[in-house]
């Protein structure tokens, strides 16, 4: 009994020797998780979180068998109009009513036209043509005479009842806004599942969701659904397990290259009717795919977006598929605020815990002097860092949780060596400021002066 209670007597000792050196790191953790923040918030964070996120989607890979086509109609010259106070500058209807037509004859799932057909603000854009338009898009047929799903853009009056969209109720059904939250000048990540209204509580349509919940395996229903027992989750609070439920959803740009490559770009319908194999039970979304560095056009989409792992803007068509091909079966998951913390947490405290670990067992064994604990830190600093970059990726393949401020967590956490050895010196230098703001006895301060110019001397 007495041999025990001498035990627990030295292991107290031991402890009380490596604990301060716990505790320290612990301090400089609170102030880099403090400094980590706030560049969070600066746009070199953004742009760091950008080119992880561009990183990580390069390790997701894609279905070969993608059931979205992109219809590019970058050829079809727009058509300008005076409406008094301007040229109005529109589509022309009667050669897209020729490619829905050619489309449908070839048995389409659904068709989403991205060009924006809301009305002006006192009448449509083409009043002779546009109900005519909208009622043979309801009304189109494949060749054996089932419905086809048609979607057409809205953008001028997204923030206006959904009745209101197409100019009139009755049209409602096809409306679906092409809207793509976001600043001009940021990479877009995100896209709206739905639209809020200002002053309603009417959701209104996305172009994406739409097309999405038309897929035979996968509508926007069943995803709903397959993600509704997750809410309860012992690791919600962590975990954004659910993203079927928020607004916002994050985008897998994995398949965009594909959608690149394979688009049709054509405004014959001879040419759609040789080309039918590619459009059958897909998806077809039109619109201009113009971009910089993708064709020989050396022309920009007018509704460019900047994206993650592409130099160049892209349309905003490719955006649309991207988020039905995202929403249909490819969701991706990602950290809650908090779960973010956790895990910043979690990879210092391992570290640390290591070299307090390695410490406590040479100060058992009266070796403590041999221990040179700045290096042990850089070292397993360093292993802690590259783990995350070799097995995070394998983690983002399988789980589709995506991490993407660990390029600003990398650093910081490779800086935490060297923070806190600067802090010790500067601690040594105004020692009399340290016993004041740690109210610590003056010989304690000394002593702990002392034993850390000895480890000094031995790193």
């Amino acid at each position: 009994m007495r041999k025990r209670g001498q035990h627990l007597k030295t292991a107290i000792v031991n402890l009380k020797v490596v604990l301060p050196n716990f505790l320290f790191g612990l301090r400089i953790l609170c102030l880099l998780l403090l400094i980590k923040i706030g560049v969070e918030q600066t746009p070199i964070g953004k742009q760091m979180e950008a080119t992880a996120y561009s990183y990580l989607m390069s390790s997701l890979g894609f279905d070969r068998t993608i059931p979205i086509v992109i219809l590019d109609i970058s050829q079809l010259a727009m058509k300008s109009m005076d409406r008094g106070d301007g040229q109005i500058r529109y589509t022309p209807r009667d050669k897209l009513k020729a490619i829905i037509q050619a489309l449908a004859n070839q048995g389409p799932t659904a068709i989403g036209v991205d060009v924006d057909f809301s009305p002006l603000t006192d009448d449509f854009v083409r009043p002779n043509e546009d109900p005519g338009f909208f009622d043979f898009c309801m009304q189109l047929k494949n060749p054996d005479q089932t419905t086809i799903p048609v979607f057409l853009g809205v953008f001028r009056q997204r923030e206006f009842p959904m009745s209101y969209w197409l100019g009139a109720d009755e049209y409602q059904q096809l409306a679906a806004t092409i809207a793509i939250v976001g600043e001009p000048s940021e990479v877009v990540k995100r896209m709206p599942r739905w639209y809020e209204i200002p002053g309603s509580a009417q959701h209104g349509r996305t172009m994406c969701a739409s097309l999405a919940a038309q897929l035979p395996d996968a509508t926007v229903e069943t995803y709903q659904s397959r993600t509704k027992h997750e809410r309860g989750a012992w690791w919600s609070w962590a975990i954004n397990s659910n993203p079927g439920r928020e607004r916002d959803f994050l985008v897998d740009y994995s398949a965009l290259p594909a959608l690149i490559s394979n688009r049709l770009r054509t405004i014959e319908p001879a040419v759609i009717s040789d080309q039918g194999w590619r459009v059958r039970d897909n998806i077809v979304l039109i619109g201009d795919a113009t971009c910089m560095g993708i064709n020989d056009t050396g022309t920009e989409a007018e509704d460019a977006f900047l994206t993650p792992g592409f130099a160049a803007p892209v349309p905003g068509v490719y955006l649309h598929a991207c988020g039905a091909y995202t929403l249909a079966n490819r969701p991706l998951y990602e950290l809650t605020w908090l779960g973010r913390l956790c895990l910043d947490v979690l990879l210092s405290v391992i570290i640390l815990g290591i070299v307090t670990a390695v410490h406590l067992h040479y100060t058992a064994r009266g070796e403590a002097r041999r221990v040179n604990l700045h290096a042990l830190e850089v070292l397993f600093t360093w292993l802690i860092a590259c783990a995350m970059l070799i097995i995070g990726v394998a983690f983002v393949k399988f789980t589709r949780l995506m991490w993407d401020d660990f390029l600003i967590v990398i650093p910081l956490l490779l800086f935490h060596p060297s923070l806190s050895r600067i802090i010790r010196r500067v601690r040594r230098a105004i020692v009399p400021f340290w016993e004041l703001i740690t109210f610590a006895p003056e010989e304690e301060v000394e002593d702990v002066a002392a034993e850390e110019d000895k480890r000094e001397e031995g790193s």
